[in-house]
């Protein structure tokens, strides 16, 4: 049986009955909107201000209110990009890895335990691995994030994205 797994802005990734992947690893799934992307290359090159317009786009017409889109995903390394409507919240999470938020456009408000911060164009905030934190738009936004996988930290999250329950497609 195949399924999907709901991923963090709950869009569903192909699984097979076993709960693999149904695609190579480094390449995305398409989509009506977006081709099959490579991820794993050698040198990437990105132009940030037109990706956040597309996604700010994209996720103005997001039942979830948030588009995002990973430009790249080494084995210590994940860039993605996500675009989030104001007045959304993405309720409080934590990552296997540290992560470092730089926002893009718009401003943002992210919070980690009793820490709180605003942020806005060409700003950035770092958090540890496992700190609990959510972020909520204040106005339209884009911002990139970047987790740095260590390899127990890779190691951690490829077993949990392994355990993810499958839905019927």
């Amino acid at each position: 049986m195949s399924g999907q797994t709901n991923d963090a802005d709950g869009i569903g990734e192909a699984r097979d009955a076993e709960g693999a992947r149904s695609r190579p690893q480094g390449q995305t799934t398409a989509t009506e909107s977006r081709e099959v992307q490579h991820l794993q290359e050698d040198f990437g090159h990105f132009d940030l201000g037109a990706e956040a317009a597309s996604l700010t786009a994209e996720a103005r017409s997001s039942a979830t209110g948030r588009s995002s889109k990973t430009l790249v995903k080494l084995p210590h390394l994940h860039l993605t990009v996500t675009a989030v409507n104001a007045g959304t919240r993405i309720e409080e999470h934590q990552n296997h890895a540290p992560v470092a938020i730089l926002g893009l456009v718009g401003t943002f408000r992210v919070e980690a335990g009793p820490q709180t911060v605003q942020l806005g164009a060409q700003q950035i905030v770092s958090l540890g691995a496992q700190v609990p934190h959510s972020v909520e738009a204040l106005e339209d936004c884009a911002f990139l994030l970047t987790v740095g996988w260590g390899t127990e930290a890779a190691q951690a999250a490829e077993a949990s994205h392994q355990r993810a329950q499958l839905t019927p497609i």
